[in-house]
């Protein structure tokens, strides 16, 4: 549109009459490579670095979500969360190196935010609690995805918890105001419920990051190494030379729970196993025929419908 008004200007003031004969084509050429010129320098120099009108932008097209961090909540969670929400409105942020220079914003230019990891947990949604009338959600940030991160969650005297519920069990009842009796230790067995079925039904997931055990953000070097121990703890090995499963044993043997969830976690693995691979599944889909499916397009240009 900016091409199509400065041709116009640029023919109009050739057909003023004393301006005519002396504007020959190769001149008009020229001046509108100029003019292009200059409004382009123009448009970089006061346009583009100002953040407001990306700002702008992103709220009028509503596509980003608000990058919200609370006190005493981890940024690398909170920036990890907010990128899941925005994968779903189809805008891939949870990738490199984006989500890395998003972090290294957060962490290295913000003097108010106080960064302790690098790694995010895993954020466990464990139900609402009424208090009050006042609805509190009751969500865990597990760090068992993280193999650093899960040795501080040491057994305590209590068989039945480790030191991250009850540090997040008593986070939850200092938000309880008076808080109720026993709070903390009932908060603690619904956590640990909560998480012994999340660990149990895991497999089943939908998310191949979950079904591991772990989150978007783990480095490739642990995929394997993951995918091996759950799978040598269903009695299978994942073998680099071995062919890979297509299902055809599934019909002639039949095959216990146990080597089910082995061969899902070996499936598993091999969805994620390379970066082109993984950059495939962690992929959001696209809206297609008016919203009412949703599509992935490979680099091929093939498109296939997920369910």
């Amino acid at each position: 549109s900016l091409l199509i008004l400065l041709q116009v200007i640029v023919h109009c003031i050739s057909r003023i009459p004393s301006m005519k004969q002396h504007l020959y084509p190769g001149v008009q050429v020229a001046i509108t490579f100029w003019l292009i010129l200059i409004v382009s320098i123009l448009q970089v120099v006061l346009v583009e670095p100002d953040n407001a009108v990306d700002q702008a932008m992103h709220t009028y097209e509503g596509k980003l979500p608000d990058l919200i961090i609370y006190e005493d909540e981890e940024p690398v969670d909170a920036l990890i969360k907010w990128g899941k929400e925005a994968a779903r409105k189809h805008h891939p942020i949870v990738r490199e190196p984006i989500y890395n220079e998003i972090f290294d914003e957060l962490c290295n230019k913000t003097d108010k935010l106080k960064c302790t990891r690098s790694r995010a947990w895993e954020s466990l949604k464990m139900g609402t609690m009424t208090y009050y009338g006042v609805p509190f959600d009751i969500e865990f940030f597990n760090p068992d995805v993280d193999p650093v991160s899960r040795n501080q969650c040491y057994s305590t005297d209590d068989k039945y918890s480790n030191h991250c519920v009850e540090n997040a069990a008593d986070k939850f009842c200092r938000r309880l105001i008076p808080p109720p009796n026993d709070c903390k230790n009932d908060i603690i067995k619904h956590m640990m419920s909560q998480l012994e079925l999340v660990n149990s039904n895991r497999l089943d997931a939908k998310c191949s990051y979950k079904r591991l055990g772990l989150e978007m953000d783990a480095p490739g070097r642990e995929l394997y190494k993951k995918a091996a121990f759950v799978a040598k703890g269903k009695g299978l090995n994942i073998s680099p030379f071995r062919r890979t499963d297509n299902r055809t044993g599934a019909i002639l043997y039949n095959w216990s729970k146990e080597t089910k969830e082995g061969h899902a976690a070996i499936d598993t693995f091999h969805k994620i196993k390379d970066p082109e691979s993984r950059e495939w599944n962690d992929k959001p889909c696209e809206p297609v025929l008016g919203g009412a499916l949703c599509a992935k397009t490979d680099k091929d240009g093939n498109m296939m419908i997920e369910v």
